[in-house]
């Protein structure tokens, strides 16, 4: 059965029936006579308009039709069938409030009869009136439990309002007449999965295969519910099996290494991927899964030697060799990054910018990451070499290219400009601040930077004002942006202001810049005392995060020294004022 089978077939099903939002359905044509008698006791007046009533809308007479409808009711006041075909009608000449006040009536004076509560729940179905449709499809349902369609559409109602588990449990009373039905199984299945509820999908799946169906995507579906369920061992069967179809399908190799992993079966796992990778010695692929299942296992000199032994065997004549290595070597620098070994993950990567590369993306990926990685361990020169290539790189591409590579260029300047920042180049960094900010006005972290790099200097505070205004609009709720506003007050001299926006963003984070700019301004407000607890605070937090991160992403405006000269002298006035009384 080569055919998608969890495509749901819930809504697809509820919009065939219905036709377009805003399409009119049709006329009551298979009402029974039966119906129509239980409709009309006896009433010939009514009956007689009504009749005529029916002439005129089948003639195309809207407005007559309503005039003898609407006398139809003056002498039959709860007629179901009535009141339907005045709110029918008056949908068609557009009074849609008055319409669904009819419909309503004709719903509740037809609560007995499955054709009225059909016909109403149509009608406002066919508007896109889901949650008013649902009550008569229930109703209708009531009345008649084997009409199939109503509780597909009652379902669909319920997973388009994201209700998905009662429409699993719509489609369940369903299945009580069609036990055999695969895809209702399937929609089942899925919809307890959207409400988060594996463990009863599983049923169903046990249901579907009971009725011993083999196609590949089915497999992968059933997968994935089982290992949400937690029951790993029938993932990894289900898993194994669509790979019989896809061999080399990440969507199932990737979670079938995390089911391995969660079902305690490592050993297994390294059997399972070093048989593929003796059957395919060329999936760089399998390769770098037979590594990650060893690294998990704890074997990780072994992970290593399987991913640097699956570069050295990439044929020289193969047309893929560029794309395949570069694969493993961002593995290998990934593991080495991972395990805070830079220098290693540097000098892999750079291996790998030494690859002739075919593509231009091969370039700004080497080199975006490489920058990060100097960085990392200081080497600002280094770093800023590597975001130079990007830039450089995407303005030779042609007007398409520079558009899709946008992004990593955005970053690249806006790294660049930090480096020229940390090694005190402040005319180099103000410039890459701005050509930044001219691509990309809306670049938040960018608006950001450069106010708070003009707040720092004490210079083109307005500038810097309005540039960090702009970023909160867009986060109003980062704490390095409100940081930035509370400084930028500072230096103005508009200390209150500074201490309202410095209290908010150091109520969020714990950070020493935060506490540091917050002391400054209590000293400005002649709050000594409190100046400087915030002081020790702000040096207390930057010795921790000195011991947790070293010195990498520490503001180059901190200065732990000037920090502790000001809680000192704090400290000593203090004193001095303690003396003097």
């Amino acid at each position: 059965m080569k055919r998608t089978l969890i495509a749901l077939a819930v809504m697809i099903g509820l919009f065939s029936l219905l036709g377009s939002p805003g399409q009119p359905i049709g006329s009551p044509e298979f009402v029974s006579s039966a119906t129509d008698s239980a409709t009309f006791p006896g009433n010939r007046k009514s009956h007689t308009y009504y009749l005529r009533g029916l002439s005129h809308y089948h003639s195309g007479e809207r407005a007559e039709a309503l005039k003898s409808f609407e006398k139809a009711q003056s002498y039959d006041p709860e007629s179901a069938m009535i009141a339907y075909q005045i709110g029918k009608t008056q949908l068609e000449l557009g009074e849609f409030g008055k319409a669904f006040e009819s419909l309503n009536k004709a719903g509740e004076f037809g609560k007995g009869n499955f054709e009225i509560q059909r016909y109403v729940a149509q009608v406002y179905l066919s508007l896109g009136q889901f949650s008013r449709a649902a009550p008569y499809l229930e109703n209708a349902i009531e009345l008649n439990p084997k009409w199939s369609d109503g509780y597909r559409m009652l379902a669909g109602i319920y997973r388009q309002e994201g209700d998905t588990l009662a429409a699993a449990r719509t489609l369940e009373r369903l299945l009580e007449q069609f036990p055999a039905d695969l895809f209702m199984h399937l929609n089942v299945a899925q919809f307890y999965v959207e409400a988060d509820r594996a463990e009863e999908a599983v049923l169903h799946l046990e249901s579907v295969k009971e009725l011993a169906v083999d196609d590949p995507e089915l497999f992968l579906f059933i997968a994935s519910v089982y290992a949400k369920a937690g029951s790993y061992d029938d993932a990894i069967d289900n898993y194994r099996l669509h790979l019989l179809e896809y061999p080399e399908a990440e969507r199932a190799l990737i979670p079938l290494v995390a089911a391995y992993k969660k079902a305690g079966r490592l050993s297994d796992a390294i059997a399972y991927f070093s048989g593929r990778v003796a059957e395919d010695p060329a999936s760089v692929s399998l390769r770098l899964l037979l590594g990650e299942v060893y690294a998990l296992d704890g074997q990780e000199e072994r992970g290593l030697e399987v991913w640097k032994q699956a570069i050295k065997d990439i044929p020289e004549s193969d047309p893929d060799r560029v794309s395949k290595a570069l694969r493993l070597h961002y593995r290998l620098a990934s593991y080495y990054e991972e395990k805070e070994d830079y220098e290693a993950a540097i000098a892999t990567l750079e291996q790998a910018a030494g690859y002739p590369p075919d593509e231009t993306s091969d370039v700004l990926a080497i080199n975006f990451q490489l920058g990060i990685l100097h960085r990392l361990v200081g080497n600002y020169e280094e770093s800023s070499t590597s975001f130079i290539k990007i830039l450089e790189a995407v303005e030779s591409l042609d007007e398409g290219g520079r558009t899709a590579a946008n992004e990593i260029a955005k970053n690249s300047r806006y790294n660049l400009a930090a480096n020229y920042d940390l090694m005190g180049k402040d005319e180099q960094a103000e410039e890459e601040l701005k050509k930044t900010l001219e691509k990309d006005p809306d670049f938040s972290e960018a608006s950001n930077y450069l106010a708070y790099f003009y707040a720092v200097r004490g210079r083109n505070l307005d500038k810097a004002l309005e540039l960090v205004k702009r970023a909160l609009e867009k986060e109003h709720s980062n704490a390095a942006f409100i940081d930035t506003l509370g400084w930028v007050y500072y230096k103005l001299g508009r200390y209150e202001e500074a201490l309202e926006k410095l209290l908010e963003a150091d109520s969020a984070i714990e950070d020493p810049v935060i506490a540091d700019h917050l002391g400054d301004t209590f000293e400005a407000l002649g709050q000594t005392d409190k100046a400087a607890e915030a002081w020790r605070r702000s040096l207390e937090l930057a010795a921790q995060e000195l011991e947790e991160d070293g010195s990498h992403g520490m503001d180059p405006s901190y200065q732990s020294k000037e920090v502790k000269r000001k809680l000192e002298e704090a400290m000593q006035g203090s004193s001095d004022l303690a003396g003097d009384e």
